[in-house]
């Protein structure tokens, strides 16, 4: 591999300019020049990741010396590091990061990387054929900008994203085997047929043998500080319903692209929101008691025993879980709300097996017309990743900004591409021109090839959160009250309806939309 003569032409450079820049800065040395620090984010996709990246990286750049700094509190340090502009980091790989109002109110912190995305993927002197830009899954690219209206930031990148694996329906395959028998089960198609397999469970009235004691199984776990992960599955539900575009546009509050104070309050909310009260409501008996009173990594350690059947989650739930039980597990697309196939006018059983061929490459089923079929078809490919928060940023005090710049195009080779999928056990990069190796992909558990799956079909993915001023200037967000909808709902003393929470937050928005709007202005 060829040294690159440039990095030791630029390390002389940078290392005058930097002796003048922390001179106009009081003396105060952010970094060191020629050694790029990386700090990264650990989760449950483990912490080797930014090493290996790195390791690769210098293979390529002998002369740059990488420190890496892989940690579970990186998103907790890097806002306050930013802000004062103070950070000897030049890389940050982090899961969520205000852009907005670090452009606004830390008078630019972040590093354009408009350079970086209209450059092409590099390893030393070989270069990919497209851009950047053009590699990134087109409904990600928004999410990367800042989205206000302040110069001289409109328009610029200040993020890339990092990884994009789906997150969804996670189904217990050993436990539903165990359950139903093996071949005796199907994977629900309809939010409907997802309840009626919550009773039929309840029913059966199952235990599970667990190191000698034995406890009664349900159909759905989910954790008390973890109540997001139910977004995984019904934010979908509502993007179904509604339509992708207008599901984007309602986490800016607008409707065909204007402010408007009705855009949370769609049609496809509520029903999704009427689903999924089926689901957490208390007295139905379907979720596992202990739910809400338990963390996120105890449940799953609960669902890896078999004490239910189906959790909603992210890819992360078995590199994360530390368990002796290892089942076979699988992620499944979200079933398509029901409430769709009564909007498009043909039966529960009609949509179920619509989505049935949607899902097997086949025709419209009886009694579907072909415009339903392809709205069913168009609603199926829908996804929810975190992708537009699982980012890398480079702060503006960077004293390797060069070096960094190349790192990241490095990072969106086939080869970064790779080493990032193999050390956090599948997630990728939001690129589709790029596959996972074969060897590696049957290498996997039932549960990473799964994902693996979805992420490699025809999918629209969909997020929470949003880069618009309503959100970072304003406050408002995905959940309008101090109390998340899947808490009101779920509670076990004075739950509150579907309906009622959706009245309260309108009421909320109703009452606030002129403040709103002045801190938006």
């Amino acid at each position: 591999m060829k040294t690159k003569r440039w990095i030791s032409v630029f390390l002389g450079c940078l290392l005058a300019g930097s002796m003048l820049s922390t001179a106009a800065c009081g003396g105060r040395n952010r970094g060191k020049v020629g050694v790029l620090r990386i700090d990264a984010f650990e989760g449950g996709g483990g912490g080797t990741y930014a090493q290996e990246l790195a390791d690769a990286y210098k293979q390529y750049n002998p002369e740059v010396t990488i420190e890496v700094n892989c940690n579970p509190l990186v998103p907790e340090e890097a806002p306050t590091a930013l802000e004062a502009k103070e950070s000897p980091v030049d890389v940050y790989i982090l899961n969520g990061l205000n852009i907005g109002s670090l452009c606004e109110n830390a008078e630019g912190a972040l590093a354009s990387l408009n350079d970086v995305y209209a450059s092409k993927p590099k390893t030393d002197e070989e270069e990919g054929t497209k851009t950047i830009e053009e590699l990134i899954m087109p409904e990600i690219l928004p999410s990367m900008k800042y989205g206000g209206d302040r110069e001289p930031y409109v328009g610029n990148y200040y993020a890339l994203p990092f990884v994009s694996n789906p997150h969804s329906l996670i189904i217990n395959k050993t436990c539903m085997d165990s359950l139903f028998g093996e071949g005796n089960w199907e994977v629900p198609r309809t939010s409907d047929e997802l309840v009626e397999l919550c009773e039929e469970i309840k029913n059966l009235n199952a235990k599970v043998d667990v190191a000698g004691t034995q406890y009664d199984v349900y159909a759905f776990i989910y954790a008390g500080n973890a109540l997001e992960y139910w977004r995984y599955m019904w934010y979908p539900w509502i993007a179904q319903y509604d339509g992708e575009e207008a599901y984007t546009d309602a986490l800016s509050s607008r409707i065909d692209g204007v402010y408007n104070r009705d855009a949370h309050f769609s049609d496809g909310k509520l029903e999704a929101m009427k689903a999924l009260e089926s689901i957490i409501k208390r007295e139905n008996g379907y979720c596992h008691p202990d739910s809400m009173s338990n963390n996120h990594t105890t449940v799953q350690q609960y669902f890896m025993q078999g004490r239910a059947a189906m959790m909603v989650c992210g890819d992360w739930v078995e590199s994360e879980t530390d368990t002796a039980y290892q089942p076979d597990l699988m992620m499944v697309k979200s079933p398509m709300l029901s409430a769709v196939g009564t909007k498009l006018g043909i039966t529960d059983e009609q949509l179920s097996a619509a989505v049935k061929a949607v899902d097997e490459g086949g025709a419209a089923p009886s009694g579907v017309s072909e415009t339903a079929f392809a709205e069913i078809t168009e609603a199926r490919k829908i996804v929810f990743t975190l992708a537009n928060t699982q980012i890398a940023v480079v702060p503006s005090t960077s004293v390797n900004m060069e070096i960094a710049f190349d790192f990241l195009r490095f990072l969106y080779t086939q080869e970064g591409f790779d080493i990032s999928a193999r050390a956090t056990g599948g997630s990728r990069l939001p690129v589709e021109d790029y596959q996972l190796d074969e060897d590696f992909v049957s290498s996997m558990s039932m549960f990473e090839r799964s994902v693996v799956d979805i992420a490699e079909s025809d999918i629209t993915y969909i997020f929470t959160g949003s880069n618009d001023p309503i959100v970072y200037r304003a406050g408002l967000s995905d959940f309008l009250r101090s109390e998340k909808p899947e808490l009101s709902m779920g509670k076990r003393s004075n739950p509150l309806t579907a309906q009622e929470v959706f009245d309260a937050e309108k009421s909320m928005v109703y009452s606030n939309w002129d403040t709103y709007m002045s801190m938006v202005s």
